[in-house]
């Protein structure tokens, strides 16, 4: 009996068998792997009409000393502005209806900022950090001493459409005379700061970004400078002899990046009210600052692992099928 079960058993059998479980292991596992490395924003928050104002606030505008403003300001439903000392490149809107049309649009980029998806946890401390383009969330507040550098991704001087997505529980708090570097292209135009509470800029900060406070004020303390806006759902933005300038976008162009993407597909417009981006590669960076190529999102080392062992499995499969149906005198 065992003798006549042998000589049914074909030997190519394991073949099949191993091949089938390697590649069911392989997809639990591809799906439920986490990614190592932050995914980029698909697209810039969708400001729409708020995209004008360089200040924007709900409980009134104050300013102490000289500041300089590029980009429109205003404040509802408290219009009170206490703005003397203030050079205006752009329209004072007061409490008008442009005004209240941004801050029913001011509601929706908030809501949308915060739901950006996938989000990366990181420290309450960004500074010393060098990160790419994604979404990043901390439960409580976000804090700044030193350098944050944002790298955009590319290694050739030309303007990069990578979105950055800073998602803050409370507070944002700069310290003294920290700033965000910008490096590989990356553009102010395209960073975006969700604070659940209050932000506030310590003296002589340089900051990028678009901010968007929600039951809190925002406060730029002496000397703070802004590529940004200031914006505040609730509460009362207070300035002290600061320059806040309304970013511009440069759309990136339609050749390579740096984390080797085609920009003929990739590289799409990504400006600040809200033309979609679809380049989703990653860039890692290094502790020094460098940035490291990473495969564009193709599922790498696993992927080329599944199809190894789906090829694996199709050719026991092939075999068996073949020594089924072979002629007897051939099996001799």
């Amino acid at each position: 009996m065992l003798a006549a079960f042998a000589g049914q058993f074909d030997r190519r059998l394991p073949i099949a068998i191993v091949g089938s479980a390697v590649l069911a292991t392989l997809a639990v596992a591809s799906i439920r792997a986490p990614a190592a490395q932050a995914a980029d924003a698909d697209t810039p928050v969708q400001l729409r009409t708020t995209s004008q104002f360089a200040v924007l606030a709900g409980a009134g505008i104050t300013n102490t000393g000289t500041t300089t403003i590029q980009g429109d300001i205003g404040s509802f439903p408290t219009t009170d502005q206490t703005i003397s000392g203030v050079t205006l490149d752009g329209t004072n809107q007061a409490g008008n209806a442009v005004t209240q049309q941004a801050k029913r649009d001011l509601v929706a980029a908030y809501d949308e900022a915060a739901g950006a998806l996938p989000p990366t946890s990181v420290e309450t401390e960004l500074g010393g950090k060098t990160l790419v383009g994604g979404v990043y969330k901390a439960a409580t507040e976000l804090g700044l001493t030193g350098t944050l550098t944002l790298d955009g991704g590319r290694s050739d001087g030309l303007p990069s459409n990578k979105v950055f997505i800073f998602q803050a529980g409370t507070t944002l708090i700069t310290e003294v005379d920290s700033e965000v570097v910008l490096t590989g292209g990356a553009q102010a135009c395209n960073i975006f700061w969700q604070v659940g509470s209050a932000a506030t800029f310590k003296t002589r900060t340089a900051f990028r970004g678009t901010v968007m406070a929600y039951t809190g004020a925002i406060t730029a303390q002496q000397g703070a400078t802004f590529v940004g806006r200031l914006l505040a759902r609730d509460s009362a933005v207070t300035m002290d002899n600061n320059t806040i300038s309304r970013p511009s976008c440069v759309v990136g162009p339609d050749g390579p990046d740096a984390d080797g993407t085609d920009g003929t597909i990739a590289d799409v417009d990504a400006d600040a009210e809200g033309t979609p981006s679809t380049d989703g590669d990653a860039v890692a960076s290094t502790s020094d600052g460098n940035s490291t190529v990473e495969l564009p999102d193709s599922g790498g080392p696993t992927l080329w692992l599944l199809a190894a062992a789906a090829a694996f499995m199709l050719t026991g499969t092939t075999m068996m099928r073949r020594s089924r149906y072979r002629p007897a005198h051939a099996a001799r």
